[in-house]
């Protein structure tokens, strides 16, 4: 895909700082960090979680312009097949979770299976300090206590870790979700609209998802400003279409940061109604996953023609 974009037309590094209406009205105009600026007729942002346009669109003194700290850390590394294999036998070189009280471990094979990525979800009842990294370094230790329970092949994973891991906070958009992903000219996409923790594993899914919509909605707003024949400026064309996707797409999207916090508290036997009963578990993602994996995403794109065409006739 990367071919099919013309160098001049991306630029890396960038940060966004305000985005505003050019002194025409004709152009939005983004701001960058380093000094530089842009301009386009619509802006999508897609800046991630800790998105600047997230708070452009609602308001910086909104709670729902900023990500919220899920009160889980997940601890990262890469475990040589060599070492894992005598551990885990056969399950070294499959895909495997280990799930317990207020912990589990996702593990999978990469690089033609000679590591095992290794994460292990920790629950924390702490908060996250608002000007540190999502990202930061930790220790073994700092976790060894969360599997004690678990049984021989965790705590004999668990000792495999280096003594230097890579901590991650998860973050998501759940105690806070936007009212709209729109304003005006200015719409967001991927994480900057529904940033979502990993559990469920289709926070880019979702994203791709995004941007069908967009995509629908940008070509039907490009064919009404060809023909002309309704008197349609582009500013409200491209609002008519960011509207659209926000009424289409945006109640899923916030589904899945929902359910996600679901699978994780649900693998952490954190539900009280269902605590560690693995056919309470599987019933409870029996509900959930297949509306998420089985997608009708062509209705979905029908839904989103026909919206556009009541809005622009409205």
């Amino acid at each position: 895909m990367i071919d099919l974009i013309s160098p001049d037309r991306l630029k890396l590094g960038k940060r966004v700082d305000t985005i505003t209406k050019g002194e025409d009205n004709e152009k939005m105009v983004i701001k960058f960090c380093d000094g530089t600026s842009a301009e386009a007729d619509g802006v999508i942002g897609c800046d991630g979680i800790k998105s600047r346009a997230r708070q452009i669109v609602a308001g910086i003194d909104n709670p729902a312009s900023y990500p919220r700290y899920a009160h889980e850390s997940a601890y990262r590394c890469l475990v040589d097949m060599d070492k894992a294999f005598p551990v885990l036998g056969h399950l070294a070189k499959r895909q495997i979770l280990f799930a317990g009280h207020g912990a589990h471990i996702m593990a999978y094979p990469v690089t033609d299976c000679k590591y095992l990525n290794v994460a292990a979800f920790v629950r924390d009842s702490g908060d996250w300090p608002h000007d540190q990294k999502h990202t930061v370094s930790a220790n073994k230790d700092d976790i060894v206590d969360s599997f004690s329970r678990f049984g021989p092949y965790v705590r004999d994973l668990v000792k495999l870790l280096p003594d230097e891991l890579n901590r991650w906070g998860m973050f998501d958009t759940l105690d806070h979700p936007l009212s709209s992903f729109t304003n005006g000219r200015i719409t967001l996409a991927g994480d900057a609209a529904h940033g979502t923790t990993p559990h469920l594993g289709y926070g880019a899914g979702m994203g791709i998802e995004d941007a069908t919509v967009l995509i629908a909605v940008l070509e039907q707003a490009a064919m009404v400003l060809k023909k002309g024949d309704r008197g349609i400026s582009k500013e409200d064309a491209l609002v008519h279409a960011f509207e659209t996707y926000d009424s289409v797409h945006r109640e899923r999207a916030q589904w899945l940061v929902r359910i996600s916090r679901r699978q994780g508290e649900l693998v952490k036997w954190e539900v009280p109604e269902i605590g560690g009963d693995w056919d309470g578990i599987y019933k409870d993602m029996d509900e959930r996953i297949p509306p998420l994996l089985l997608f009708d995403w062509e209705g979905m794109i029908r839904q989103a023609t026909d919206e556009f065409a009541r809005r622009i006739r409205s």
